[in-house]
Order: structure tokens, then C-alpha cells, then sequence
């Protein structure tokens, strides 16, 4: 008896890349639990082999087929031909998987936004770069260099060559973007909650940048969009400069994103696959924060999507994303007491973070960032 065409297909897809027979066990547990029987059995029972096989065993092995053949072809990329697939195939889709998964932590830990043009990158030369300096955010070289170094510390040794693989870039950057619109989409369906207001502003086509509620918690005295925008504050009525981003709102966006929706409930636990046990997250991190404040003031602004700079009210979120990040990693006891207030209500019990003993100037942020903070203040504020 001959087999139907794509029996030796099916039989590598299971040897091959065996997560999908979770997958698969998921969707057609009784089809899988055949197909794994009789793919442990053809090397070994010669029956398998004979041409006395029943027409039913061979109207369930075509659909075993099939159903495999069918979760092979919704792993691979969109637009790739997903015919007569093979090993290279295969192994090219579960690479690309890992380098979207790795975008996506990136994104949300990180930075919501990358330059793809950095990509492909060595694995072996990581550029020579202070990632806590002032000096690493001077120019737009130092910006990228900046990057790259972050990169070869954010991607596990064993995964590092996956950075010289030519559609690196664009499968990263593809898991950037889609954590960033997850975010936006899962804050915005609680933003009701978050920010004390009605939830039908929050519905699509909504003109939030023309009402008059939103002015007080987005704009400056003077009418401004600000990266000093008073819903950073803990009260928005009277933002005082040492406690900016040290919000209880920023709090539950980050509740949000990482635990879920159920954790902002009294008592809602989070479940078990929240991105914060999905990727072992410990303590806060300078981008987690920036994102939060970029979300926020997304959500406010009436901005259709979350881009580089707003399509209706140009507020340049990735900038505003980089200075924030930047204050955080360069900053000095107002940056320390911001990320331990993160720390404290978000990772409580399990952060590794230690705060140091320096005080807390009367004016508000560390010394790095003092005159730079008082001169921005006076001028937006």
C-alpha cells in the first residue's frame, strides 16, 4: 500500500519542531493521540509497512496530515509560498517566532520603537558604550551605539548569532511593534478605570485632543503639549517637579500590560500567562516606565495609533519615550526613588533593586539632571 502524499512531511514536522503537537493536541487532541501512534510505530511494526491496513487507518492518517500540514502553514510568515514545505522552511519559521518574541520583550522593557537599519548586527562586536551615561544620548550615533550595546545585553548569549540573520531587523521590529499596539489596545480598554472618566471617551473616532476635560491632564500652562504633561503627576492640578512619573495611574498601566486586566480588580489575581511570568520579570525597568508615560499620554491625545510622532496632534511620543528612559538611567536620587516606587508596587518581594542612601535634593532630581530639569520646568511648566 502506498501512503498519500505528505506522510513523510508530517512525520518531520513532528520530529522536527515539536511544539506543534501542543499546538495541534490543542485544536485535534483525538486526530494527534492517532498520529502519534502511528508515528512511533512505523519504524518498528512491520504492519504499519504491509498493504493490510484497514481504508480507516488511511482516512485518519490523511487527516492527521492535513490538520499538521495546516498548523505548519499558519507558522510561517504571511506571504512566504507554504507549499511543499521543507526542513529549511521550518526551521526558518521557528527562528523568525524567536526573533518576534525577543521584539516583543524588547519593546515593552526597552523601547517601543527600533531603526531596523541597525540590523543585521554582528554577534561578535558589541560597540564599546556606557549604557548609564549622559554621553550615550549626545548624538544620533551615539543613539544607535547605544542600541546596538543594549541589544547584545538584552539577547541571551546562545541566541546572539540570530542578530546576523538577514530579516533580523524586520521580524524584530515586526514583535516591537505588535507589543506596542497590544499595550495601547489593553490599557485603552481599562483607560476608563485608569483615569477616573467616562468610558465612551475612550470609543474610536472620539475626539479626545478637543475636550476640554483632557487639556488640564495634557497640556502646559500655555497650552502646550509637554513631555512635563500633568497626568504625570500625582496630582495633575499641581505638578511638583521631584515627583514626576511618580504616579499611581503609571502604576496600574504597567498592572495592565505585565499582570493583565484582572489585576487591577481588588481582588483579581493575575494569570498565568502574563507577560510577567512569561518572561520571568523580577524588577522594574527604565523603559517599562517610559512606556507607561508615553501610553498614557497616547490615550488622552486622541491620536488614532501609537507612532514615532502622533498623526492629529504631532506629540513626538518617541522622543518624549528617550527622555524619559534617558532621566531614568542617568538620573540620581529622583531616578532611584521613581524606579524603587515602581519597584515597591509592582515587584514587591521578589526585586533585586536597592536603592542608594543619597538623599533627595529639595529641588527634586539627581544632580546629573538638575539644572537641565529646572530649565525644562520653567520653560513648560
Amino acid at each position: 500500500m502506498q501512503y498519500p502524499q505528505g506522510l513523510n512531511v508530517c512525520i518531520s514536522i513532528s520530529q522536527l519542531y515539536p511544539k506543534f503537537n501542543l499546538k495541534s493536541s490543542a485544536i485535534i487532541p483525538s486526530a494527534h493521540r492517532r498520529a502519534a501512534t502511528i508515528e512511533s510505530s512505523l519504524g518498528t511494526n512491520p504492519e504499519f509497512l504491509s498493504d493490510s491496513d484497514s481504508d480507516d487507518s488511511d482516512a485518519e492518517l490523511i487527516q492527521v496530515c492535513a490538520a499538521k500540514n495546516a498548523l505548519l502553514e499558519a507558522a510561517v510568515p504571511k506571504g512566504r509560498k507554504c507549499c511543499n514545505l521543507t526542513s529549511n522552511d521550518l526551521a526558518m519559521a521557528a527562528k523568525e517566532d524567536t526573533i518576534r518574541a525577543l521584539g516583543r520583550k524588547y519593546s515593552i522593557t526597552h523601547c517601543l520603537w527600533i531603526n531596523i537599519e541597525l540590523f543585521p548586527l554582528s554577534a561578535r562586536t558589541c560597540p564599546d558604550i556606557n549604557l548609564n551615561s549622559k554621553e550615550r544620548w549626545l548624538t544620533g550615533v551615539s543613539m544607535e551605539d547605544g542600541v546596538r550595546a543594549e541589544l547584545f545585553k538584552f539577547i541571551p548569549e546562545e541566541e546572539r548569532e540570530l542578530m546576523s540573520y538577514q530579516n533580523f531587523g524586520s521580524q524584530f521590529g515586526r514583535g516591537i511593534s505588535n507589543a506596542r499596539s497590544k499595550m495601547a489596545s489593553d490599557i485603552k480598554s481599562c483607560a476608563s478605570a485608569i483615569f477616573g472618566l467616562n468610558a465612551s471617551i475612550f470609543i474610536q473616532g472620539y475626539k479626545r485632543n478637543e475636550d476640554p476635560n483632557f487639556r488640564p491632564l495634557l497640556l502646559s500652562p500655555h497650552g502646550e503639549y509637554t513631555k512635563f504633561a500633568p497626568v504625570l503627576f500625582p496630582r495633575p492640578d499641581n505638578p511638583v517637579l521631584h515627583q514626576l512619573l511618580n504616579t499611581a495611574k503609571l502604576v496600574q498601566v504597567l498592572k495592565v500590560s505585565l499582570f493583565g486586566k484582572s489585576s487591577l480588580a481588588p481582588t483579581g489575581t493575575a494569570s498565568s500567562r502574563t507577560k510577567a511570568k512569561i518572561w520571568k520579570l523580577r524588577a522594574i525597568t527604565p523603559g517599562m516606565i517610559a512606556a507607561a508615560a508615553v501610553v498614557a499620554i497616547f490615550l488622552l491625545s486622541g491620536d488614532a495609533e501609537l507612532t514615532e510622532i502622533g498623526d492629529t496632534t504631532k506629540i513626538p511620543y518617541h522622543e518624549y519615550h528617550n527622555f524619559y528612559r534617558q532621566c531614568l538611567l542617568t538620573g540620581g536620587a529622583w531616578a532611584h526613588q521613581v524606579i524603587a516606587f515602581f519597584n515597591d508596587a509592582l515587584f514587591s518581594g521578589t526585586s533585586s533593586y536597592v536603592p542608594p542612601s543619597t538623599a533627595l535634593n529639595d529641588d527634586g532630581l539627581g544632580h546629573t539632571w538638575e539644572e537641565d530639569f529646572d530649565r525644562a520646568i520653567e520653560d513648560e511648566l
